[in-house]
């Protein structure tokens, strides 16, 4: 199935200190680790944020249409620019994502007929900046957003959506604080 590839990078990385997707993590920008699971299986990989900002990561940058909005804005962004049916959405802060939980993610969407797949781990936590979107899902998305809701789960609660089992939960591991990286193995 074809599906485009989109990272989130608009976020203000108040706890982590810097912007995390240029932050450098075993060698290279956190976010060219997820690109790099994202083109395993997508058509095209594409940052949502801000072109001045990302531009040096050398992957295509749309402006994410609401900034300061979170995620949930992002991912409007994404599936408004998407010309694939399915959209995978990862954050760029998941420098362990592996093409596996991907490829898992739109195999379920091919066989859905929801308009989300949201990974969850084996810990049941749900992972919706890991996860497959419809375009259809982009004006109820956008209408949340519109509402006041910055919540991804509470906008996913009003389309039809499935949760994917995931048996390993590292790839979906996400650096939240600088600190973090130094606690990894």
């Amino acid at each position: 199935m074809r599906a485009e590839g989109f990272i989130l990078t608009g976020g203000q990385s108040s706890r982590f200190g810097s912007d995390k997707a240029l932050h450098h993590f075993r060698g290279r920008p956190m976010a060219m680790h997820v690109a790099a699971a994202l083109r395993s299986c997508t058509t095209t990989v594409t940052v949502v944020g801000d072109p001045g900002r990302h531009a040096a990561l050398g992957l295509p940058v749309i402006q994410d249409q609401a900034p300061g909005m979170g995620p949930l804005a992002g991912i409007v962004t994404a599936l408004r620019t998407a010309r694939t049916r399915w959209a995978l959405i990862a954050a760029c802060d998941m420098p362990f994502l592996t093409p596996e939980p991907l490829s898992q993610l739109l195999a379920a969407a091919a066989q859905s007929s929801s308009a989300a797949v949201v990974a969850r781990t084996p810990d049941r936590r749900l992972q919706p900046l890991c996860a497959a979107y419809a375009k259809p899902a982009c004006e109820p998305f956008a209408a949340a957003l519109r509402n006041g809701s910055r919540k991804v789960m509470d906008a996913v609660q009003l389309v039809a959506w499935e949760a994917l089992d995931l048996a390993d939960g590292r790839p979906l591991t996400n650096i939240n604080r600088l600190g973090d990286i130094s606690s990894l193995p």
